[in-house]
């Protein structure tokens, strides 16, 4: 048990410009799928709802646009409390767009009290009046301040493709429902990016350049166990920035000796995403505001996130 331990210190104190050059070309590429859009749109979603299920290649629904002249902003009001039968159903981003292949949501107003239908099950009903062999109805989530959501799906259709899809929410007291329906059309997918050709193929080039600093470090760059990372150079330039990584912070440490049958190997790997990730996350937050100031408490969130979604199950 102590040789284990001796053996994961030795591992985790050690760096290397190899290292160091693989956790540049991490953050490199996380940087350049950011900028080019790729994980903004295809991002994960995960709703809140246990209704609506999760889908891992679900491309999101761009927000609304934010008001730019003061008068159009909402004043600070208090919520809408709903009471009884709701009155009215709308969707909000008709007609819907699915990319053939894939999948989106469709956004619905509902003057209706929060987990309306938790309370009044069976109560939502949809059908497609047109293109049932193209597009199915995945599921739909429950009412949160007036607004709910309903997944569809073309992994039958085609480019071109249309069908219709009818919304009804029936009254508990069995007067004339609401009904609303939505044209739908099957897109062409986003395509995928080819690498370029040449002996360049697959290497990233540029982006920030990263330093590990362990603990015997900490006094020469002024870091502490508390500091994640720091960022200097050109904010204008990421080609000039340089991220200094806390590679000692205790938690990160404590998870990773903790890591059962884990060989030199396996903690380098661990320790190159655990640097590339804080990188990224100082990244974001200089992309945000210009400053080479960082926010240490967002840093700590960060890294206590990572360790506990990489490290742990083991």
């Amino acid at each position: 048990m102590a040789e284990d331990k001796r053996r994961k210190e030795r591992a985790l104190a050690r760096g290397s410009k190899a290292q160091a050059e693989r956790i540049r070309v991490r953050l490199a590429k996380a940087i350049e799928a950011l900028r080019k859009g790729a994980v903004q749109k295809f991002r994960t979603l995960i709703s809140t709802s246990a209704e609506l299920p999760r889908f891992t290649d679900q491309p999101l629904v761009d927000p609304p646009e934010r008001p730019t002249d003061p008068s159009d902003t909402p004043d600070d009001t208090e919520p809408v409390e709903y009471e009884g039968a709701p009155p009215f159903l709308k969707v909000l981003n008709a007609p819907i767009k699915v990319p053939a292949g894939g999948r989106a949501v469709v956004r619905l107003a509902l003057d209706a009290k929060d987990d309306y239908f938790e309370t009044h099950p069976g109560l939502f009903m949809t059908i497609l009046s047109k293109g049932k062999d193209a597009f199915t109805v995945l599921g739909y989530s429950d009412v949160k301040a007036g607004r709910m959501r309903c997944t569809i799906s073309a992994a039958s259709a085609s480019t071109g493709d249309r069908g219709r899809v009818i919304f009804t929410v029936m009254h508990p007291d069995g007067s004339l429902p609401l009904v609303e329906e939505v044209d739908i059309e099957a897109t062409e997918p986003p395509a995928k990016r080819v690498k370029p050709a040449g002996n360049d193929e697959g290497k990233a080039k540029g982006g920030p350049e990263v330093r590990e600093v362990f603990k015997a470090q900490w006094a020469d760059f002024d870091f502490d166990a508390n500091t994640i990372a720091k960022l200097e150079g050109n904010p204008a330039d990421p080609n000039l920035l340089t991220i200094y990584v806390n590679m000692d912070y205790p938690p990160v440490v404590a998870a990773l000796m903790g890591r059962k049958r884990a060989t030199p190997e396996d903690l380098d790997g661990f320790r190159e995403g655990y640097a590339a990730h804080m990188a990224l996350v100082a990244w974001l937050q200089n992309q945000d505001d210009g400053s080479e100031s960082i926010n240490q408490a967002e840093m700590r969130r960060a890294a206590q996130a990572w360790a506990f979604t990489v490290l742990t199950g083991d």
